[in-house]
């Protein structure tokens, strides 16, 4: 048998102080509708506390923990119906809070089943050799975490860095991590970094050797550089976009006037990148390549 937690907020006459509580607030709002533009610090603060005795008063119809449970449980579970989401266990005494967890995180989960299920499968676009599955021949693929530091006004930003590199050519892929600054807002910026420190001085594969750890000869110049844009499904988030984005290289400047276009899909392996376990996002006490920029970089090499 299920043990119940009892609940002291438990009021048998819970449905004649709901009524009062919603003719007093009812009242309030009246008042506060005919006073028009004009604010009212005390009435505000009376429709305030209206609003939450009635709330308390509706709560106070459950005897226990299971009876709050079960009661909110039925709309938990319309919102979630046909969605692959494992329906959760109330513990035998389990505190009210405890109750709210487990119906918050299954709402969360059922809101997410529902935008997956609305979402495209990975594939990889028609017409884009770069990132394709299985590689290309001649190709060497790196993916890593990237960390750049906080630029003069914003925050530093973390994000995936998936890279293909043949004889001619690189594609670089920045995958948003969802949180720190914005890849987007700071793509000139990344493109930037990664092409001087990869590839700089101009016209020596020393560096892009050591970081590809492959001989070889050759000259990588900007115009070498393919970028693209990931913003992953996430959170909020209703769709995934990937697209490559156009720069100008301006010399010293850099990259300049980002443009970007949208395929219709995201190919398997940058979706796939997203979900593998990442590495920590820490200073990790080394530089790479040299790179004070990179000095908060972990870098993990992976086989295609």
């Amino acid at each position: 048998m299920h043990s119940e937690t009892r609940l002291s907020t438990y009021d048998p006459d819970w449905e004649a102080r709901w009524e009062r509580c919603h003719a007093a607030l009812t009242a309030s709002r009246v008042e506060q509708r005919s006073a028009g533009n004009i604010l009212d610090a005390e009435l505000e603060a009376r429709c305030s506390r209206e609003l939450n005795a009635l709330h308390a008063a509706y709560h106070a119809q459950f005897r226990s923990t299971k009876a709050y449970f079960d009661h909110f449980m039925t709309f938990h579970v319309e919102h979630a119906r046909g969605l692959d989401v494992a329906l959760p266990q109330l513990p035998g005494g389990a505190s009210l809070e405890e109750a709210k967890g487990l119906l918050e995180r299954f709402w969360t989960e059922a809101d997410l089943a529902q935008r997956d299920k609305c979402r495209p499968l990975p594939a990889d676009p028609p017409n884009l050799a770069a990132f394709a599955t299985p590689p290309r021949a001649g190709c060497q693929r790196t993916i890593e975490q990237l960390s750049l530091p906080r630029p003069p006004e914003g925050p530093a930003v973390d994000c995936i860095l998936i890279m293909e590199a043949t004889s001619q050519e690189i594609h670089v892929c920045l995958v948003h991590a969802l949180y720190g600054g914005s890849v987007t807002n700071n793509i000139e910026r990344i493109a930037t970094h990664i092409d001087n420190d990869r590839f700089a001085p101009r016209g020596t594969w020393q560096r892009a050797q050591a970081f590809l750890g492959r001989p070889g000869s050759g000259t990588y110049r900007p115009e070498s550089l393919s970028f693209y844009d990931y913003l992953p499904f996430a959170g909020s988030f209703s769709k995934g976009d990937f697209s490559s984005v156009n720069m100008t290289w301006s010399g010293k400047s850099g990259f300049t006037a980002p443009r970007w276009r949208r395929f219709p899909s995201t190919p398997v392996l940058v979706a796939e990148a997203v979900r593998r376990p990442a590495t920590p996002l820490r200073p990790v006490g080394q530089r790479v390549l040299a790179s004070d920029a990179l000095e908060y970089s972990a870098v993990q090499r992976t086989s295609a």
